[in-house]
């Protein structure tokens, strides 16, 4: 699937908050379902692609050494890496027309920045994840929920030495006065000029407050860059009910931002934590009118 500026494509929902509400533990690791509950990762893949995805990622956002190290799961990292790619790109194949599967490769979970960690290390990680990522048969690599330019920079960069397949860089913007810097004040110029750099093929924004405001960050992301970009925004801001998190905004409330955001430069449209099929599949109504 050849992306470009002109493309208007659908991506797929949450994954994490999707695997809490089929049994996952709190504090459990949604990555090690790959291997324990395939079944279950290939459901959620479905459901997306059955709804409308014209591209779906792989459930191994935090499927890196520094996590996966906590769970005692360091010495699985290429398998759930590999099989998480297997699982969303057998889906895709089985689904009808043209389905593209990007891996998901999620923050390190300490800052270069801040010296918790230095570049080698994060290096390392990222090509093991992104090299199993690739055995697993995936088109793309999305790089996505990152805060800090340094990670971004490493990563892209890391990822680039594979291979020739698309790279997302999606940063998470939800600080500042206007809420348009990531919680260590990167701007999306900056994003934009780093990304672009370290040669990422996409650029992008998910998570962070709401679709609302991801319009005006797609906005600012299209003043700087020709390049197509990527919006998967959250289904509104979290609250927290009882124990439970809860995103509040239904799927008929957050396509109605879809046309704000094609008109802002969104060529690929999907969503992050809270939304579901429903969110897609309103999605791509959206889209396809």
């Amino acid at each position: 699937m050849n992306i470009t500026k002109e493309s208007r494509l659908v991506a797929d929902g949450a994954w994490g908050t999707e695997l809490f509400k089929m049994g996952l533990d709190a504090g459990g690791c949604p990555e090690e379902w790959n291997l324990t509950h395939p079944d279950v990762i290939r459901k959620v893949a479905n459901q997306y692609l059955n709804a409308g995805s014209d591209l779906i990622i792989t459930n191994t956002f935090g499927a890196n050494a520094a996590i996966l190290e906590r769970y005692g799961l360091l010495d699985d990292l290429a398998r759930i890496n590999r099989i998480g790619a297997e699982i969303s790109c057998k889906a895709a194949a089985e689904a009808e027309g043209e389905r593209t599967v990007f891996g998901s490769i999620g923050p390190f979970g300490r800052l270069i920045s801040m010296g918790e960690v230095d570049e080698d290390e994060v290096e390392d990680s990222v090509k093991a994840q992104a090299e199993a990522l690739l055995e697993g048969g995936v088109d793309g690599i999305v790089i996505e929920t990152l805060t800090d330019l340094a990670e971004l920079t490493c990563t892209v960069q890391a990822v680039k030495t594979l291979t020739d397949k698309p790279v997302v860089a999606s940063m998470s913007f939800d600080s500042g006065p206007a809420k348009q810097c990531t919680m260590m004040g990167v701007t999306p110029a900056e994003l934009v000029t780093e990304a672009e750099a370290a040669g990422a093929d996409i650029i992008g924004t998910n998570c962070g407050l709401g679709v609302d405001n991801s319009i005006r960050i797609c906005q600012a992301l299209r003043s700087a860059t020709d390049k197509p970009l990527w919006i998967k925004a959250n289904a509104g801001f979290p609250e927290l009910v009882g124990t439970k998190v809860v995103y509040s905004m239904a799927a008929e409330g957050y396509a109605e931002f879809v046309p704000e955001l094609i008109r802002a430069g969104a060529n690929i449209i999907g969503g992050c934590c809270g939304t579901h099929a429903d969110h897609i599949k309103a999605i791509r109504a959206i889209v396809d009118r």
